[in-house]
């Protein structure tokens, strides 16, 4: 990589950095992840929040993230609104590929999994057993008989009204009301009720968190669902400091407007 590129790089991540920092400051979660997500794939980032105070990052890599000696930050360094905007197509683009063959390997590690596979004995992860004992806890171990939902993909779906309405689908734009709340202690984190002013977002592009693109397709226009979302398919170990800690399942009722 030429210093020119590099210098690009380093102003673009910085830009970022300072936009997600901003999205926390003001409680806009959904497009902090979203950004942290950008960091990660696209330049291969690695963001550190902190409870008080701007994040720290770094590169995956190891790369310095020190401008070269003796420059100075210019439009003629910068790069420019267009070229970033054409950089992240062309990296959303080569994601594409690997996103999908993360999917695979996870549906993979699940077939690995089912009775009579070569890995049944295979030791489960705390991130796995974290999100079993989540779900066990909704589904309060399935002693009094009533369904309490289905679970996809690790996500626990639960309709409290089924809508008339279209339906949900991947690659649409949708416009949702929300209450999001902490699973251990039922405390509200985020919220979007005002039916003037719904939170929209195109379903299945990884605009929100993965639990959301799993829990809301297939919702119709009017219905509500209750979704039960474990750390791994929400904030992960990271969290989003101050208000929600690390590895915390978190539980939205999600209402389709349009």
């Amino acid at each position: 990589m030429g210093d020119a590129e590099r210098i690009a790089k380093i102003l673009a991540v910085r830009d970022l950095v300072k936009e997600r920092d901003t999205a926390r400051k003001e409680g806009n979660f959904i497009k902090s992840d979203r950004l942290r997500e950008t960091l990660s794939g696209n330049y291969g980032v690695e963001v550190v929040d902190q409870v008080n105070g701007p994040s720290g990052w770094k590169f995956k890599d190891g790369t310095s993230k020190k401008l070269p000696a003796g420059t100075i930050p210019s439009r003629a360094t910068e790069p420019s609104e267009s070229s970033l905007k054409k950089r992240k197509r062309d990296d959303d683009e080569e994601a594409k590929p690997a996103k999908s063959s993360g999917t695979a390997k996870k549906a993979s590690e699940a077939s690995a999994s089912t009775p009579g596979s070569a890995s049944k004995k295979a030791k489960p992860t705390p991130e796995q057993e974290r999100n079993r004992a989540a779900v066990a806890q909704v589904l309060g171990g399935g002693s009094s008989g009533k369904s309490a939902g289905r679970n996809v993909n690790g996500v626990l779906i639960e309709d409290i009204k089924i809508g008339s309405g279209p339906t949900a689908q991947s690659g649409q734009r949708v416009k949702v009301n929300y209450v999001g709340r902490l699973k251990t202690n039922n405390k509200v984190f985020d919220s979007s009720t005002n039916p003037k002013k719904p939170f929209g977002f195109i379903l299945g592009r990884g605009e929100v968190i993965s639990g959301w693109d799993i829990g809301v397709s297939g919702l119709r226009v009017g219905g509500t669902r209750r979704l039960t979302i474990p750390p791994e398919k929400a904030y992960g170990r990271h969290g989003a400091p101050p208000t929600i800690p690390s590895n915390a399942t978190l539980v939205f009722d999600v209402t389709l407007i349009e």
